[in-house]
């Protein structure tokens, strides 16, 4: 395969997060319903070959983005390892979420990645420890759940010893563990709060970007899409392309309702976008999101149906059991 044009392989801008200051950022809590916890470690299929993959391909950028929790940089050191292996630079990380938990996480985790500024420089043991003692202490936090914080630790937790383990994880190896330290302790990376539904934050990202040649390597979206309500797909699907070029992979989860979708409809709309087949990475990880509005769609009218259904039960059993305690009160 050929190797990294050369514009892909320019040195890292200076002070990198000082590029995205003027993109508009979310402030405050979200709202009742919508998701906040942390997802420490990817719970989704094939995360093993999708780094074995992406290690495995040619850079078509040089820049990382993505969502969620640790798995990010994991992805991170396989496009590292990619960048070495056929030229080029990774250059950036590039962190994007809406939930103030995931930014809390990446506010101490980058802390305790990079060590002190001109500093003590934490090695590999060190900083696992200290990941594991973070989303430990501020489980309830991190979880969104003191009732099933300890359970969803124990996952994470396990999850995360398992990628280490099996050499997926960028603590996996001290080659890999020092690729992805350098990145914090250069400065190069960045988290926005930006939700992926609001296309106009995600087109100032794009011309900072395009303005600092900063092309988007790897685009890590896991299943935001799966939590997307119909109406929002198409801004979904606007955000993602104001900031691709035409051969940036794509990581994402298998789409909702699968069954809903053309399988050989979908890898072709993958090939035509000029990019990798669909089955290169998580099982399918899409390119074009447009094909997906359908399957989304079918599943908020189930989950519409079975929302009214709970609220009918509930509404059914709250009457019953509420009129002989007021008949006993009453007689009291």
């Amino acid at each position: 395969m050929a190797s990294i044009s050369p514009s892909l392989a320019s040195p890292p801008p200076h002070d990198f997060p000082s590029l995205f200051a003027g993109i508009q950022q979310m402030e405050g809590p979200l709202e009742e319903a919508e998701e906040k916890r942390l997802y420490f470690a990817t719970n989704e299929k094939n995360p093993e070959r999708t780094i074995t993959t992406l290690e495995q391909m040619p850079l078509r950028g040089n820049t990382v983005l993505a969502v969620s929790g640790i798995f990010a940089l994991n992805i991170l050191a396989a496009r590292i390892q990619a960048a070495r292996r056929y030229g080029g630079e990774i250059t950036g990380l590039i962190l994007v979420d809406k939930s103030p938990v995931v930014e809390s996480f990446w506010i101490d985790i980058s802390k305790i990645i990079a060590g002190e500024p001109g500093g003590h420089k934490p090695g590999m043991e060190e900083v696992v420890f200290k990941i594991q003692t973070l989303i430990t202490t501020k489980k309830d936090y991190f979880f969104d759940s003191p009732l099933q914080s300890d359970r969803r630790l124990r996952f994470h937790l396990g999850r995360f010893q398992t990628e280490i383990r099996n050499g997926s994880s960028f603590a996996s190896s001290i080659e890999k563990f020092v690729n992805v330290q350098k990145i914090f302790r250069t400065g190069r990376f960045k988290f926005l709060r930006l939700d992926l539904t609001e296309p106009a934050s995600f087109q100032a990202l794009g011309a900072v970007l395009r303005e600092n040649r900063l092309p988007i390597d790897t685009a890590y979206f896991s299943n935001v899409l799966q939590f997307t309500r119909s109406p929002d797909v198409a801004h979904f699907q606007a955000s993602a392309e104001a900031i691709m070029n035409t051969n940036t992979l794509i990581v994402d989860a298998e789409p909702a309702c699968l069954g809903q979708i053309d399988p050989q409809e979908y890898v072709q709309r993958v090939r035509e976008r000029g990019s990798s087949p669909a089955s290169e990475l998580f099982i399918p990880a899409a390119h074009d999101y447009g094909i997906l509005s359908r399957a989304i769609a079918v599943r908020d009218r189930i989950g519409f149906v079975l929302q009214v259904a709970r609220r009918t039960i509930a509404a059914t059993y709250t009457y019953f059991m509420a009129t002989p305690k007021t008949q006993v009160e009453a007689r009291t």
